[in-house]
Parts: structure tokens; C-alpha cells; sequence
């Protein structure tokens, strides 16, 4: 029993720490900088995926081009919006030298980092009091019914 806490503190912990990465990669965007980008050519459709409703969700790869401190620049954006998006699309994005993605919402880029900051932290206490009760043996209490008495 205590080794499967301590496994579950580990996975809980790992967990954690993977959402505090993309936390923390998610709040560094916000200093990028907002603008406008235009969809060229035809857009790759990712994945369709089906739900037992009758929508959909079609997240799609496009090329766009944006300019920059007059500069122009082209590369590669997911887009995950149940929109179509054809040739000429103008969307706003979030941009940092070549590097381009649609902007996230600030509480999601937050909220994020708290969860795993939270899992992180549970994790860590999980496996620490699991490594401590190991070390200490747990004293049975003896009573009326028991084979040995107190002396």
C-alpha cells in the first residue's frame, strides 16, 4: 500500500510538472505581439472528430503571412475554431519573430500554470509523507483481547 503511494504521488507530481511547463510557456506568450495575419493557399485539415452530436471540429494547418515592425513574414498556424478558413482569411494572432499561434485566452494561459503548480505540489507532499510513514513503524495499540500484555 505504501508503495503504490508513493507511485501515485510520483505520477500526480509528473503530471504537475508537465502542466507547469506548458503553464509557464503559455504565460511567456503574452509579451508576443498581437496582429493581423493573412491565410494563403489551402489549409491542411488535422483531424475531423465526431462526436455523437451532429457537429464537428475541424482543426486545420495554414500557411499566413503577417507583417511585423515592416517586415513581412510567413509560416505555419493551427487553427482549432469550428470555422472554415479559406485563402484570404484575416486572423488575429499572436506573433514573436517567425513564430506564430493563435493567442489563448488569458485565464486559460493562468489557469494552466495554477493547476499545475497545485498537482506539482499535492504530488510532491503525496510522495514525501508516503517516504516518511515508511520510515516509522506504526505501533499497534494493545488491548483486553490481545495474546500479549503489558508487563
Amino acid at each position: 500500500m505504501l508503495f503504490r503511494s508513493r507511485i501515485v504521488g510520483a505520477f500526480i507530481g509528473v503530471v504537475g510538472l508537465v502542466f507547469t511547463v506548458v503553464g509557464i510557456a503559455l504565460v511567456a506568450t503574452s509579451g508576443w505581439t498581437k496582429t493581423e495575419a493573412t491565410v494563403v493557399g489551402q489549409c491542411t485539415v488535422r483531424s475531423v472528430s465526431t462526436g455523437t452530436s451532429s457537429s464537428r471540429h475541424v482543426a486545420q494547418n495554414c500557411a499566413v503571412t503577417w507583417q511585423d515592425g515592416g517586415v513581412a513574414h510567413t509560416g505555419r498556424l493551427d487553427i482549432d475554431q469550428n470555422q472554415a478558413v479559406y485563402p484570404g482569411t484575416r486572423l488575429t494572432v499572436a506573433v514573436s519573430g517567425n513564430q506564430v499561434m493563435m493567442p489563448s485566452p488569458l485565464w486559460v494561459r493562468i489557469g494552466t500554470l495554477i493547476l499545475g503548480l497545485a498537482l506539482l505540489l499535492c504530488g510532491v507532499v503525496i510522495f514525501v509523507r508516503a517516504a516518511r510513514n515508511r520510515a516509522k513503524p506504526v505501533a499497534m495499540p494493545l488491548d483486553a483481547q490481545s495474546p500479549v500484555q503489558p508487563v
